[in-house]
C-alpha cells in the first residue's frame, strides 16, 4: 500500500486481512448508535402550514390589483421573518403560560442546585431573564421556513410531548395570523385618526370661509341700505324683507348682473372658497366613515391550510436513520482504521503487504506448524517431514535467496554469506535460519551455520544438545580456544555443519563481532563452505546485529506474521541498511503464518 500505484487487489487484500477490525468497528459504532437511540429522550415534531395571500384582501376594494411576482416573493420572505420574530413567540409564551411549563420553563441550574444542597437561599431570577430563557428554548425548538418558491410557510415545533408540539405549532401560527390582522386594523385605525385630525382642520377652514362670506354679504347689504336711504325718502326705503332676500341670493350666487363688478368678483371668490372648503370637509368625513367600516371588515392575508396534529412517531431519535448512518460511518471508520493499522501500526499478514510496506523483495511466507511434544524445533520438520508445507516454504525461501546470490556472483561479488535477523526477539528467526541451512545442506551444498547471538545463543537448544565450547570461547580466547575446525559440529542426517554457542555472555559483545578475529573467521568459512548462514541477534534489541551486517553478502529479514509492529520493522530496516555494505540485498520473509480463514481469490 505504500507504493506509488494503487492496486485494487492490494486494497481487496487489505480489507480481507483486516476484516475482523472492520466488522468489530462496524458493530461497535452501530451498537453505540442503537444504545443512543434507546437512551436518548424522544422528541416529537408537529408541523402547521400557513398560506400567505399577497393580494392584501380588502372587502371595500375587491378589485385591488395584485403585486408583481418579485414583490410577492419578497413579501413571503418578509412574512417568514415576522413569524420568527420575538414578538410572535412572546405572544405564544403569554397565551400558553410557558414560564411555568416543565419543558420550556426556567429550571434551576447547577449553581442553584449547589446552593440548595448547601442550604443557601437561591438568587431570585428576574422576570425579564426568565422570559428570555423561555424565549430562547422555544425558538430553539421551532423551525420556520418557506416551502421552496411557494406561498406556503411551514411552522415546525419540537417537544417531548406530541400533543404539546401540535399545540405550540398551531398557537404560533394563530398568533402570527392574529398579529397580522391586528396590524392591518391598527394601520386602518391610524389612518382614520389622521383623517380625523385633517377633517377637524377642514371644518375649521370651512367655518372660516363661511364667516368671511357672511361678513362680506352683510357689509355689502348694510352699505347698500345706507346709500339707498340717502337717495330716497323714508317712505320709499328698502324693506328688511327685501334686504334678507338679497343676502340669500348673494350667498347662493343667484345675483349676478345687478351687482357691481368688483363686488361680484369678490363675492364669487368667497363663494368658491366656501364651496371648496365644504367639499373637502365632506370628502374627509366620508373617507373617515369608510375607514371605520374598513377596520371592522378587515381580513387576514394568511390562513392555516394544514393545522398541526400530534405526531404518531418521534422525530428524534430516528432509530432507523441513526442505525443507517452509524452503519455507513462505522464501515467507513473501520476501513480507515484498517488502512491506518495495516500501513502504520499493525502486523504484516502477507508477503505482498510486506513487500509494499518495506519496499523490499519478499521471498515468501512460512506457515505456522504446531509441533508435537517430542519435537524441540520447527526446523526438525526439514528432516522428519520434508514434504510438509513448512519444508516446502523453506525451500521456496532458498530458491529466492539463490536468485539473489547468483546475481551477486554474476556481478563479481561474493555470494556465500547469508545473514538471518529480525526486529525483535520471539519472531522465530533462529528456527528459520536453521531450517534454511538444513535446506541448503539437503540440496548437496557444503553449508555452515554460525550462532552469532553471543548474548543469547539458542541453536544448540533447537538441536537438543549442550556443547562444551562455543563461538564466544573462540573469540574471547583470541582464536586459541580451539581450532576452527575442531569447534564445528557436523549433523549426520543432513550433513549440515554447525558452529554453535555454549553459554551466554555476561558482558557486551559488540567489540567481539566487530573485531579482526571474527572477520577472519567469516572469511575462512566463506572459503571452505558453499553457504554460510549467520544467525544474528535482533536488530532493535542488540547492537551486535548491526556490526554483523558488515560481513553479510545478503540479509534475510524475518517478520512474525500479524505480530511485529510496522514501526519496529521500518526502524530495524533503516538501521540495517545504514550498516550493510552498499548493494547488499535485504530480503524479507514472513514467518509463522496462520491458516487463512478463506482461500485466496
Amino acid at each position: 500500500m505504500a507504493g506509488a500505484d494503487i492496486d485494487i487487489r492490494d486494497i481487496w487484500g487489505l480489507l480481507r486481512r483486516r476484516f475482523r477490525l472492520i466488522v468489530m468497528t462496524l458493530l461497535v459504532v452501530t451498537g453505540l448508535a442503537g444504545v443512543a437511540a434507546i437512551a436518548l429522550p424522544k422528541f416529537f415534531t408537529a408541523s402547521a402550514l400557513i398560506l400567505i395571500d399577497p393580494s392584501r384582501k380588502n372587502l371595500l376594494d375587491p378589485d385591488m390589483q395584485a403585486a408583481s411576482a418579485a414583490s410577492d416573493h419578497a413579501r413571503i420572505d418578509s412574512e417568514a421573518e415576522i413569524l420568527r420574530s420575538d414578538m410572535i413567540f412572546l405572544d405564544v409564551i403569554t397565551t400558553l403560560g410557558l414560564e411555568t411549563d416543565p419543558e420550556f420553563g426556567v429550571r434551576p441550574g447547577w449553581r442553584d442546585r449547589v446552593r440548595a444542597f448547601l442550604y443557601i437561599e437561591a438568587e431570585p431570577s428576574t422576570g425579564d431573564a426568565a422570559r428570555q430563557e423561555v424565549l430562547r428554548k422555544l425558538k430553539d425548538a421551532t423551525t420556520v421556513q418557506r416551502r421552496g418558491l411557494t406561498y406556503l410557510i411551514s411552522v415546525q415545533v419540537r417537544s417531548r410531548d406530541p400533543v404539546r408540539a401540535a399545540l405550540l405549532a398551531n398557537t404560533l401560527a394563530e398568533a402570527y395570523i392574529a398579529d397580522q390582522l391586528r396590524a392591518k386594523i391598527d394601520n386602518v385605525l391610524a389612518a382614520g385618526r389622521a383623517l380625523e385630525a385633517r377633517a377637524e382642520q377642514a371644518r375649521t377652514n370651512m367655518a372660516e370661509t363661511e364667516r368671511r362670506l357672511d361678513i362680506f354679504v352683510s357689509g355689502y347689504i348694510e352699505q347698500s341700505a345706507s346709500e339707498d336711504a340717502q337717495t330716497r325718502t323714508a317712505g320709499t326705503a328698502m324693506p328688511d324683507e327685501a334686504m334678507g332676500r338679497l343676502g340669500r341670493q348673494m350667498r347662493s350666487g343667484l345675483v349676478t348682473d345687478d351687482l357691481p363688478l368688483d363686488v361680484l368678483t369678490e363675492l364669487f371668490a368667497l363663494q368658491q372658497a366656501a364651496d371648496l372648503a365644504r367639499t373637502h370637509y365632506q370628502t374627509l368625513l366620508a373617507r373617515r366613515s369608510d375607514l371605520e367600516a374598513e377596520a371592522e371588515l378587515q381580513l387576514s392575508d394568511s390562513r392555516i391550510v394544514s393545522p398541526a396534529i400530534p405526531p404518531a412517531e418521534a422525530s428524534f431519535p430516528n432509530a432507523r436513520a441513526m442505525l443507517l448512518f452509524a452503519g455507513l460511518g462505522g464501515l467507513g471508520l473501520g476501513i480507515g482504521l484498517a488502512f491506518i493499522y495495516d500501513n502504520f501500526l499493525g502486523g504484516l499478514t502477507s508477503s505482498a503487504q510486506l513487500a509494499a510496506v518495506t519496499r523490499r523483495p519478499a521471498l515468501g511466507e512460512v506457515p505456522f506448524h504446531k509441533l508435537p511434544l517430542d519435537m524441540a524445533s520447527a526446523s526438525q520438520l526439514m528432516i522428519d517431514a520434508p514434504l510438509s508445507r513448512y519444508a516446502e516454504a523453506i525451500r521456496q525461501l532458498r530458491a529466492g535467496m539463490d536468485r539473489h546470490l547468483l546475481a551477486l556472483e554474476a556481478d563479481g561479488a561474493r555470494g556465500r554469506v547469508v545473514m538471518v535477523t529480525s526486529s525483535l526477539t520471539g519472531e522465530g528467526k533462529t528456527a528459520l535460519a536453521l531450517s534454511l541451512a538444513r535446506a541448503y545442506a539437503a540440496s548437496g551444498r557444503k553449508t555452515l551455520i554460525i550462532d552469532c547471538d553471543l548474548r543469547c545463543p539458542s541453536i544448540h537448544d533447537h538441536l537438543d544438545f549442550e556443547p562444551d565450547k562455543g563461538l564466544l570461547d573462540y573469540l574471547i580466547g583470541d582464536g586459541q580456544a580451539g581450532s576452527f575446525t575442531s569447534m564445528v559440529v557436523r549433523e549426520g542426517d543432513t550433513g549440515l555443519n554447525l558452529l554453535v554457542g555454549s553459554r551466554r555472555s555476561g558482558m557486551p559483545t559488540d567489540q567481539l563481532v566487530s573485531g579482526a578475529i571474527f572477520a577472519r573467521l567469516v572469511a575462512v568459512a566463506a572459503d571452505h563452505f558453499d553457504i554460510v548462514v549467520l544467525d544474528t541477534p535482533p536488530i532493535r534489541e542488540v547492537v551486535d546485529g548491526l556490526y554483523l551486517a558488515g560481513h553479510a553478502d545478503a540479509v534475510l529479514f524475518v517478520v512474525k506474521w500479524s505480530a511485529t509492529a510496522q514501526i519496529d520493522v521500518r526502524g530495524a530496516l533503516e538501521r540495517l541498511a545504514l550498516m550493510s555494505p552498499p548493494g547488499t540485498p535485504i530480503l524479507m520473509a514472513l514467518n509463522q503464518q496462520l491458516p487463512r480463514l478463506w482461500p485466496e481469490i
